[in-house]
C-alpha cells in the first residue's frame, strides 16, 4: 500500500477491508497513516471493523485533533464498542467539534455508554 498514486492505494485498503483479518491489522494502521484522507477513513473503518484494543489510543487521538472529521466521526463509530475510562471524556469533548455529524455522534456514543453503565450496574430491564 505504498503505491505513489492514492486511487491504487485506496482501491488496495478498500479489497483487504473486504477480506479483513487479524493478519491484515498492521498494514490497516500503517494506512492511518497515509496522506491521502480517503485511505486513511478506508483504513479506520477497517481497524474498527477488526475491533482490535491496541487502536483504541489511535482513535482517541484522531478523536481529539485530527483535521478531518470524517475521520473523526469513523473515531467515534470505532470508540463505541471499546472499553475505556477516556471515552466519556473524549466523546463528551467532541460535542463541541466543528462538525455536526462528529457532534451528533459523540451524543450517540455517549448515551449509548452511559445505557452500557446502567445495564452493568442494574442489568438489562428487558430481563
Amino acid at each position: 500500500m505504498s503505491d505513489p498514486d492514492e486511487d491504487l492505494r485506496y482501491e488496495a485498503v478498500n479489497a483487504l477491508r473486504d477480506r479483513a483479518s487479524p493478519d491484515l491489522h498492521d498494514a490497516f494502521a500503517s494506512a492511518l497513516d497515509d496522506s491521502d484522507s480517503f485511505v486513511r477513513r478506508s483504513a479506520a473503518g477497517a481497524l474498527r471493523d477488526l475491533k482490535d484494543p491496541r487502536d483504541t489510543e489511535r482513535f482517541l487521538a484522531i478523536l481529539a485533533d485530527d483535521p478531518d472529521e470524517d475521520l473523526r466521526y469513523e473515531a467515534i463509530n470505532a470508540l463505541r464498542d471499546r472499553e475505556s475510562v477516556e471515552l466519556h471524556d473524549a466523546f463528551a469533548s467532541a460535542l463541541d467539534d466543528s462538525d455536526s455529524f462528529v457532534r451528533r455522534s459523540a451524543a450517540g456514543a455517549l448515551r449509548d455508554l452511559k445505557a452500557a453503565r446502567y445495564r452493568t450496574v442494574f442489568g438489562d430491564p428487558r430481563g
